[in-house]
């Protein structure tokens, strides 16, 4: 046991004042600044009640006129005590010839007192025993031997001095080194470690925490294990002593407080149905009306209760806010539990202790110097490694590859191709000083650029990006499911899934969540999977308000396919067929519908077919393109049943280049060239069909309807298209149809005028082919009936044809569209522009039964309704937008975002909730289309063996591009540095 050396000089103010900057005195609360005047002051009195003739110091006038103790500098204070020190030396040697024998001896007596008063004034004694070198011990028989000579006092286990009658420190001052409780006694620790007390010169440094020591932050991890998620969380400790490393290292990482800074808020409910609350964190104040903070409220997440921070370090565990085991787990009244505890003695001394600990240790030189050293450490390695992450990022949001054919570990290597990630690094380290220190000095095994690690980095950046995602619907609450699947180049059937929800802003996204092997094609894997995906992500099926799939029977059918299955454990999951892939199935009914038809696009696929595969006849087309398109002239395009715009653009390319195909084909027939036989007799047939007035009448008409198909496939596939916006858009596209139809003499004379110009200039005749009329085969004793039949070819051709392909579209778009058509007329109450219709009560009366288990009643969103409807017509009316109807710009999809920005969301809850699950509903499935264009760029067939995890990682990269690179840096790299212990320092 170190034995203390006495004093041998005067004791002055000085060795016990504690000095503040403006900017750290900028940091403390009222209470904090009344804490530090007490203390001070208290000091003061102390020092000057042992005779020494010492002037009143600065600091002192100045807390009793009120002002600000603050000082410029530390650092003048550190000269200040060091320059008195020297002159208190020289006194020293001038009392020793003046006092006499007694006086010294009483002298050093009075001294050595107020020395171990100052050390618990200021927390040098909390620091005084040995750090354990090894482990607890297991037994110790004399335990009362190894206790330092203070003296056990009061109930909750602090020491008091064993100090004369003429010195007694105030007990408010006294921090203990150990303050377990009654059940928790110094000797009871004692008996666990070995302690002793060293001279306060020594008493930071016995913590054996020096700057220059290595193995500091493996000591730190030993105590507390930073990787874990909410490292400080008090259930860790349950069964570990306070000790004087455990609470700095609680200190150094703060207290455990989920939902206060992070997305955390699955607080899970107690046996009264009730939770934590974030809210709680915050203490507001109603006189000021300003909110304070409560760093000592602590929740453990992984115990479920609460627990104070400063008791629970400080104080005894007589009740439950000290006791990380047992806690305060009833939150029916956990807000007065916490202003009770809040206002009790017991806490207010246990906070006070905290404050002065945390001031005295992260103001002590030598452990703000090694803290600093180690800070800085720890920024340089995270900073080194955000320049990693932005090279994975980059190539992640690209869909680029990472690593090339021969991949070494070492940047230099002899390799030819090192890949994209490296290559890339070194262009960075180029003009990045650090990162090239960092390529040069690091161990090899330790520059992160390793495959493990670009994969640790691909996943904690795919990881931040969607619990962002899931953070966003948890908020929203309702989702809706678009799945959809394909076959990659490794013949894997991928999984597609999408969810789409609401914002709080009040916009309707629909995010890429991931890729997932699919075992099987029936409805049952698609269930399976579908519903392990959810549940992965923390979601409820149940609150699943839509479904949107293609019309394939594993998906769409009626008696046991997905949507069925997901509708038997989410009643509300309404079935929405995807609108673009409806709308393509219209268009391939239009197109076999006749033989005509049939025979005109079977033309424009031979004339792809036919000059893609020669380069001669190719050679001669664009030949001819020069000699006659003085513009830019469109390549032949290949005609595809499951690309919607394929059959515009085909139709488009050989309508431009009509003339200088019927030349080309013409010259590949008469000249001798180099083709084959077979080829010469395709371009002879092709030339057959392209050379008739039918197939230029044909060529105009399908060019206008393929035209306005084009604009409403591609609305149709718009994530912020709402319900009712697509129905109205496909109407307009069936009565124009209608209209066609309707006037088909007017509409079919303009499209002959067009085709008639068009023949002029390719040479074309403009009569229409008579075809034979064929006579049916009778037997004899059939009875002969009247023949009868269309002998004109013009007429033919209409009937037969053109008004044929018109009724396949019209009845095609009626039918297909019919229930989508219903769900939207159920919410067409909702939109502004109807607000004045009569029918509208029963439809919002028959959506309060639809949706009754969040809409109250009927009575409750019919007089929402009304008082909204009237409330907007008095704000349109007063801002001088309208005169008596509301306003026409305010579309149904925007009413929910007037709402929340106007504070309306309260006042209409069962209205606005109506108008957040319309917005949920989804128009198309186009949204899990998309990602199989990238899933071919992700996994190509030079990365064909790319696992699972990392291609639904780098899809998410790259499909959600905008949100990846929003994201948080410092938690990609929290979540990196927590996946496994790393070689260096990140935390």
């Amino acid at each position: 046991m170190a034995v203390m050396e006495p004093a041998q000089m005067p004791v002055t103010f000085e060795e016990v004042a504690v000095y503040f900057t403006q900017e750290q005195g900028a940091l403390l609360d009222p209470a904090q600044r009344a804490l530090y005047r007490d203390v001070m002051q208290e000091n003061h009195e102390t020092v000057t009640s042992l005779g020494f003739p010492l002037p009143k110091p600065d600091l002192i006038s100045r807390l009793e006129r009120g002002e600000e103790p603050w000082v410029p500098d530390l650092q003048s204070c550190e000269e200040r005590e060091i320059s008195r020190g020297a002159h208190t030396g020289m006194d020293k040697r001038t009392n020793k010839k003046q006092l006499s024998g007694w006086d010294r001896k009483k002298r050093k007596e009075d001294a050595n007192r107020v020395k171990e008063s100052s050390k618990y004034v200021k927390l040098e004694t909390y620091f005084s025993f040995d750090r354990p070198t090894t482990s607890f011990a297991p037994e110790v028989e004399h335990s009362e031997d190894l206790l330092p000579t203070f003296s056990q006092g009061g109930r909750d286990g602090a020491m008091a001095i064993a100090a004369s009658p003429e010195i007694k420190p105030s007990e408010d001052l006294l921090v203990p080194t150990f303050n377990l409780g009654a059940d928790y006694s110094i000797q009871a620790a004692a008996a666990e470690q070995v302690v002793g007390v060293e001279s306060s010169e020594d008493l930071i440094s016995s913590a054996d925490y020096h700057a220059e020591d290595k193995n500091d932050s493996v000591k730190f991890c030993a105590i507390v294990d930073t990787h874990r998620e909410y490292p400080t969380d008090p259930h860790l400790f349950c069964d570990t002593p306070v000790t004087p490393d455990l609470i700095r290292a609680l200190l150094e990482l703060g207290p455990c407080q989920p939902g206060l800074k992070d997305n955390f808020n699955n607080f899970p409910k107690d046996e009264a149905g009730r939770h934590f609350r974030a809210t709680w964190y915050k203490q507001k104040q109603v006189k000021s009306a300003c909110t304070i903070d409560r760093h000592w409220l602590v929740y453990s997440p992984r115990a479920n209760i609460m627990i104070c921070f400063a008791c629970w370090l400080f104080a005894n565990r007589t009740n439950a806010w000290s006791d990380p085991k047992t806690g305060c787990k009833k939150f029916a009244t956990g807000m007065q539990k916490i202003e009770k505890h809040e206002k009790s003695e017991s806490h207010k001394k246990a906070e006070k202790e905290l404050f002065l600990t945390k001031f005295h240790l992260f103001n002590d030189r030598t452990i703000l110097a090694c803290l600093t050293a180690e800070r800085k450490e720890i920024e340089k390695n995270r900073m080194i490694l955000r320049r990693i992450i932005d090279a994975v990022l980059f190539l992640g949001i690209q869909g680029l590859a990472f690593r090339g054919h021969r991949e070494y570990r070492g940047l230099g290597s002899p390799s030819t191709n090192e890949g994209n990630f490296l290559a890339l690094i070194k262009l960075l380290a180029k003009s990045d000083t650090l990162l090239e220190q960092h390529l040069l000095r690091s161990d090899r095994n330790a520059t992160y650029l390793s495959p493990d690690i670009q994969n640790d980095l691909i996943q904690s950046l795919s990881a931040e990006l969607l619990s962002k995602i899931v953070a966003e619907i948890k908020v929203a609450k309702y989702f809706a499911i678009i799945v959809d699947s394909t076959i990659d180049i490794s013949k894997t059937d991928q999984f597609s899934l999408s969810l789409r929800y609401v914002t709080v802003n009040g916009d309707a996204v629909e995010r890429f969540i991931q890729f997932s092997e699919l075992p099987g094609a029936s409805a049952e894997d698609f269930f399976n999977v579908l519903l392990s995906a959810v549940k992965n992500l923390g979601l409820s099926i149940s609150m699943c308000y839509s479904q949107s799939y293609d019309g394939a029977s594993t998906m769409s059918g009626e008696i046991s396919s997905l949507q069925t299955r997901i509708r038997e454990i989410a009643p509300n999951a309404l079935f929405m067929h995807c609108c673009a892939h409806n709308f393509n199935l219209i268009l391939i009914d239009a197109l076999s519908s006749n033989i005509q038809t049939r025979l005109f696009f079977g033309t424009l696929e031979s004339l792809f077919t036919f000059f893609s595969g020669s380069l001669p006849c190719l050679s001669i087309l664009k030949e001819e393109q020069r000699n006659l398109i003085e513009s830019f002239a469109l390549t032949l395009k290949k005609f595809c049943d499951t690309r919607w715009a394929s059959r515009k653009s085909a139709v488009e390319s050989v309508l431009q280049n009509l003339p200088a195909l019927v030349i080309a084909l013409q010259r590949i027939v008469d000249e001798d060239i180099n083709c084959t036989s077979k080829q010469l007799s395709e371009a002879k047939g092709i030339l057959a069909t392209v050379d008739t007035y039918e197939f230029l009448v044909f060529l105009i008409f399908w060019s206008k309807v393929l035209e306005k198909a084009f604009c409403l496939s591609t609305y149709l596939q718009k994530s912020s298209l709402d319900l009712v916006t697509a129905s109205h858009f496909i109407q307009i596209f069936e009565n124009d149809m209608k209209n066609i139809q309707s006037e088909f003499e007017s509409e079919f004379k303009q499209i002959e005028n067009e085709a008639t110009e068009l023949a002029r200039k390719c040479d074309i005749t403009t009569d229409y082919k008579q075809h034979r009329i064929r006579k049916r085969k009778r037997f004899h004793e059939e009875i002969a009936e009247r023949e009868e039949g269309i002998f004109d070819a013009r007429e033919k051709f209409i009937v037969e044809s053109y008004l044929v392909s018109l009724d396949s579209v019209i009845n095609s778009t009626s039918k297909r569209f019919e229930h989508f058509k219903d769900v939207a007329a159920k919410f067409s109450g909702l939109d502004p522009k109807h607000f004045d219709n009569a029918d509208n009560v029963n439809k919002l009366k028959f959506l309060a039964d639809m949706y009754s288990d969040v809409i109250d009643s009927q009575t409750a969103i019919v007089e929402e309704f009304l008082s909204f409807k009237d409330m907007y017509k008095d704000i349109m009316i007063t801002s001088g937008r309208v005169k008596s109807s509301v306003d026409e710009n305010l579309t149904i999809n925007s009413v929910l975002k007037f709402m929340i920005a106007n504070d309306m969301c309260s006042i209409y809850p069962n209205l606005s909730r109506l108008y957040h699950i319309f917005l949920t509903l989804p128009i198309s499935s186009a949204v899990v289309d998309r990602p199989f264009s990238r899933l071919k760029l992700i996994k190509s067939y030079l990365c064909s063996t790319m696992s699972e995890d990392r291609l639904s990682r780098l899809a998410l990269l790259a499909i959600e591009r905008q949100l990846a690179t929003e994201v948080d840096y410092n938690k990609v790299i929290d979540n990196f540095a927590r996946m496994k212990l790393r070689r260096k320092r990140l935390l």
